[in-house]
């Protein structure tokens, strides 16, 4: 908790400013790796993404090999969900309770379109059941044996 505060207390540093001359391996780089991340975040849609599609950014922004390890070390700012074969980034103030929080417009017409897909418009057809004696009462009347059939 403590080195959490420390880093909070840190001067910001903007992820859009020139960071050619921060050092790697410092915590200033660290902070402005953190700041990256999380306008990369902020600006998808669901505010979340895959740990495998952060590191495609690892040249242009600098990032060390251990960018998992740095989210990991900043639980307040994200989550990584160990769930299955990948690691999924989530921007934990834009969710609460496992929700996000402010819906982006086009989410809103994915789940939609997902709900109208999954919902069937017509009923499923159902082959009505006949039982023995009501064949054998349709035979008699139309004068069919067992062996014509």
């Amino acid at each position: 908790m403590r080195r959490i505060s420390q880093f909070r207390d840190m001067p910001y540093i903007s992820p859009y400013e020139d960071f050619s001359e921060i050092r790697p391996g410092t915590s200033d780089k660290e902070k402005h790796a953190c700041g990256v991340v999380h306008e990369i975040l902020s600006l998808a849609v669901e505010k979340r993404t895959l740990d495998d599609h952060l590191t495609h950014f690892r040249e242009e922004f600098r990032f060390s090999q251990q960018l998992r390890g740095m989210l990991i070390r900043h639980p307040d700012m994200f989550y990584v969900s160990l769930k299955g074969d990948r690691d999924s980034v989530f921007l934990r103030e834009a969710y609460q309770d496992s929700h996000l929080i402010e819906k982006n417009r086009l989410l809103l017409i994915k789940e939609k379109l997902r709900s109208l897909v999954s919902h069937s418009r017509l009923p499923r057809r159902t082959t009505p059941r006949t039982d023995s004696a009501e064949i054998e009462k349709t035979e008699s009347k139309y004068g069919i044996d067992a062996v014509g059939r």
